[in-house]
C-alpha cells in the first residue's frame, strides 16, 4: 500500500471510541510543611534538609481509558504488520479524528461535518503520539516530522474512533 508520494504506508490503525484530548499535566506540592516532619518524630538534621516535592498527574480517568484502548490496538496492528521492533526514522503522521455526533446530527437537524468545537486537534494528537510511543510502534514522538490530521463529527451509521497511517519520509521530500 502507498501513499501519494508513492511512498509505503507502514503502518495504519482505526481505534474506536471517542478521542479524548490529553491536556497539560497537573502538578501538585506535596510535603508542603516541614513541621509535618517534626510532627512525624524525624530529627532536626532532618527537617533541615527539607525540600518540597512535586507530583506531577493527569486525573482524566476517560483519557487512562482511551490511551489504554490506543496501546493495544497500535501494539496488535503494529505485530500484525511486521513492526517487530519501534519505527526509528523521520515519520510522517495522517491523523483523522471522528468525533461523536451531536444530537442535532441524529435528528437531522444539524448538518456540520467539520468538528470545530471539539477538543483542541493539538491535543488529541498529543494523546495518539504518546500511544503509538508506548504501544511500541515508534521510538519516540520526536521522530513524528510531519502530520496531517483533521477533526470531523461521524456520519450516520460511522463509529467515532480515530485513523492513524504512518509512513516514513523520504530524503527526496524535502
Amino acid at each position: 500500500m502507498s501513499d501519494l508520494f508513492g511512498t509505503p504506508v507502514v503502518f495504519k490503525a482505526f481505534v474506536p471510541g471517542d478521542p479524548i484530548a490529553q491536556g497539560s499535566m497537573q502538578a501538585r506540592c506535596i510535603n508542603l510543611n516541614p513541621l509535618y516532619a517534626l510532627v512525624r518524630g524525624k530529627r532536626f538534621a532532618d527537617i533541615l534538609k527539607w525540600r518540597p516535592m512535586l507530583a506531577v498527574y493527569s486525573d482524566n480517568a476517560k483519557l487512562k481509558s482511551w490511551r489504554k484502548s490506543m496501546d493495544k490496538v497500535f501494539a496488535l496492528t503494529a505485530k500484525a504488520s511486521g513492526i517487530c521492533e519501534p519505527l526509528n526514522a523521520p515519520l510522517q503522521t495522517t491523523l483523522v479524528f471522528v468525533m461523536p455526533m451531536l444530537k442535532g446530527h441524529v435528528d437531522g437537524k444539524d448538518k456540520r461535518f467539520w468538528a470545530e468545537t471539539d477538543y483542541d486537534a493539538d491535543k488529541l494528537e498529543r494523546a495518539v503520539n504518546d500511544s503509538l510511543t508506548s504501544g511500541k510502534v515508534i521510538i519516540n514522538d520526536s521522530r513524528i516530522c510531519d502530520t496531517r490530521r483533521k477533526k470531523r463529527y461521524a456520519q450516520p451509521g460511522e463509529s467515532p474512533g480515530v485513523h492513524v497511517t504512518i509512513r516514513i519520509l523520504t530524503q527526496e521530500e524535502r
